[in-house]
């Protein structure tokens, strides 16, 4: 029973990729048990990403890529600047709330950690805050950025789990109105502690130029999520019109983005949606395995021997999350663990809804810890600095997200209110 995860260890702590980790400690498992057609292996990773749904993926993260390069992004990190710039620590409250509304047109971390981090970590150190701060600041803002819909990780938990990404969209959108409330809190007391500077408040006329300027960019999650609410499309529809919405700005509108910058874009979105696809394939051929050797149900019942309290079970898989966070990648995670998971918070009577937001939150905590926190690597290269010294700055932005992770874990209504409201679930 513990040879695949034996195999996993050794891989990933010998440097292997998680995927490729994945799909060898697979092969090396079926091979020493034996019996077992290696066909297996080429048809369970194919079915995997053989999605309709999972499509949206690539076309989501083709629609944050022209977004960084044609004009989209400066202009919502603009109209931020103006909406809440003039508060005290205006800077670290600009990163917020632009990462809020860029949240609505990507739903990926790395994607905002990328593209508002340059624009972010640059503007606060030419205003004098300490690089810890700007850097610290700009990764914890990007975990929003999967919470408030659309959301790459939601996707691929709603195919997991079988159940609404319409309901999981809505359910984000009060978590991640949290989660950025909160860190504006951690941000005005550093901006109090260390007399960082306010800018002025905007004038009414700098303040309509300013929203004339961004009024199309901050279209696009109305486009995509009313599109889907309203039954005009489905998500993954959403995701292809987000590319072409992406495209009219850049192109047309704009005009910032050249035809000649398309091949880099798609070719960087390729290797992501690759490297995305292939945990995915590794981490379902894993999960096979281990539901032959029945893992999931010994592991339930474990749990349930440990506690049969929703809200019992509700802290050790907490807990338990927040370390695998710390060490594997968010989508290999979910993909091997949601299978395992689901059945037991089910049999206690967790919403898979509220499990769902709760189970992304904790990963997405996880990109801002060592040693695999993904965001850190990202932002750490931009602002030019150790991964350890970032991995310390930004601890305690970590304490606000945890609060927040309580709040949506034991007050399920916070996430669930929404997709109740609109979606009318279960009725």
């Amino acid at each position: 029973m513990v040879l695949p995860f034996l195999a996993l260890l050794v891989l990933l702590a010998l440097g292997m990729p998680i995927g490729f980790a994945m799909v060898t400690a697979s092969l090396i498992y079926m091979t020493l048990v034996g019996g077992i057609p290696l066909g297996q292996v080429t048809q369970s990773m194919a079915l995997s990403v053989d999605s309709f749904t999972i499509l949206a993926v690539p076309l989501f993260i083709l629609a944050g890529n022209l977004m960084n390069t044609g004009g989209v992004t400066r202009r919502v990190f603009r109209f931020a600047n103006v909406l809440v710039g003039h508060l005290r620590g205006g800077l670290g409250h600009v990163c917020i709330v632009a990462s809020m509304i860029f949240a609505g047109m990507t739903g990926a971390a790395t994607a905002e950690a990328a593209g508002l981090g340059i624009l972010e970590i640059k503007a606060m150190r030419d205003e004098g805050y300490d690089l810890d701060f700007a850097a610290a600041l700009t990764g914890a803002a990007a975990t929003i950025g999967p919470i408030i819909p659309p959301s790459i990780p939601f996707v691929i938990y709603g195919v997991l789990a079988n159940c609404s990404v319409g309901a999981l969209f809505l359910g984000g959108f009060v978590p991640g109105l949290l989660m950025g409330l909160s860190l504006m809190c951690i941000s005005f007391y550093y901006a109090r502690k260390r007399n960082y500077p306010r800018r002025q408040r905007a004038t009414r006329r700098e303040l309509w130029a300013s929203v004339k300027e961004s009024f199309l960019p901050l279209q696009c999650p109305v486009i995509i999520l009313g599109g889907i609410w309203g039954g005009i499309f489905t998500p993954t529809e959403a995701a292809s019109v987000a590319v072409v919405y992406a495209l009219i700005l850049g192109l047309i509108v704009y005009k910032e983005l050249r035809p000649a910058d398309l091949p880099g874009i798609i070719k960087s979105t390729l290797v992501a949606t690759s490297t995305v696809c292939f945990i995915v394939a590794g981490a379902t051929l894993f999960a096979w395995i281990m539901a032959r050797e029945q893992i999931p149900q010994q592991i339930g019942a474990f749990l349930l021997s440990l506690t049969s309290s929703p809200a019992g079970l509700l802290l050790i898989l907490n807990l338990f999350l927040l370390v695998v966070g710390c060490f594997m990648e968010a989508i290999a995670a979910m993909t091997i663990l949601v299978p395992i998971l689901l059945p037991i918070i089910v049999s206690v009577g967790v919403d898979p809804v509220h499990f769902g937001l709760v189970m992304t939150l904790n990963l997405m905590i996880g990109l801002l810890t060592p040693p695999v926190g993904l965001v850190l690597y990202i932002v750490s290269k931009i602002a030019d600095m150790s991964f350890g010294r970032l991995a310390r700055a930004t601890a305690p932005f970590l304490v606000p997200l945890l609060i927040v992770l309580a709040l949506i874990t034991y007050i399920p209504q916070l996430v669930l209110w929404l997709p109740n409201l609109l979606l009318r679930r279960g009725l």
